[in-house]
């Protein structure tokens, strides 16, 4: 695990909430710092950060970064391994998740929403154990299902 601190809360109006959906504006704690920064060349652009871990994680099929706030900080955690993300899920005493089912909380989290179809076809395996681990993901909080037309989807909720 790596984690990351930061001082002080979120910049108004960003929220934890759009942290943790990394859907969170991008603005500057000191917008004059980045202004000389950004001509010297020393920043990339605005956004970069949220569009790297989210691209990062999937590409290296890790879980998604997590943030949160524990006063006076801003803490961002990166789990390196599976093991990281399964000791997160387990701490609800719902028992253990295997190592398909925890690449499957992986693969929806970069996905952000699937269908049973597309989970059982990505992880090549049938329509009931794509079932049981998405009816277990849900019992868990970590996905919502929702009927939308003719299928069910199946949400990221983290």
């Amino acid at each position: 695990m790596i984690t990351v601190k930061s001082p002080g809360a979120p910049i108004l109006p960003i929220t934890i909430a759009q942290l943790k959906q990394f859907k969170a504006p991008t603005l500057s704690r000191n917008p004059r710092i980045f202004s000389i920064f950004a001509e010297l060349d020393f920043v990339e652009r605005r956004g970069f950060g949220m569009e790297t871990f989210s691209a990062m994680a999937q590409q290296l099929a890790l879980p998604l970064p997590r943030y949160s706030f524990d006063a006076p900080y801003l803490v961002l955690m990166f789990s390196r391994t599976l093991k990281e993300i399964r000791k997160q899920y387990e701490k609800k005493e719902t028992g253990a998740l295997n190592d398909k089912e925890m690449k499957g909380i992986v693969f929806i989290q970069g996905k952000k929403e699937i269908t049973k179809k597309e989970y059982a076809e990505y992880f090549q395996i049938s329509d009931k154990t794509a079932q049981r681990h998405l009816s277990k993901f849900s019992k868990l909080g970590i996905v919502k299902q929702e009927i939308k037309g003719p299928a069910t989807v199946y949400t990221f909720q983290r």
